[in-house]
C-alpha cells in the first residue's frame, strides 16, 4: 500500500542524490574545487 510507495520513493530518492555526490566529485576531480 502506501508504505511501499513511500520506501520506494525514498530509496529513488537516496540514489538520486548518492549520484548527484558522485557527480559533483567527479567535477571536483577534474576541474579542482576551491573551497
Amino acid at each position: 500500500g502506501l508504505v511501499i510507495i513511500w520506501a520506494t520513493l525514498g530509496n529513488f530518492i537516496l540514489q538520486f542524490e548518492f549520484q548527484w555526490l558522485k557527480m559533483i566529485e567527479l567535477m571536483c576531480t577534474l576541474v579542482g574545487c576551491s573551497p
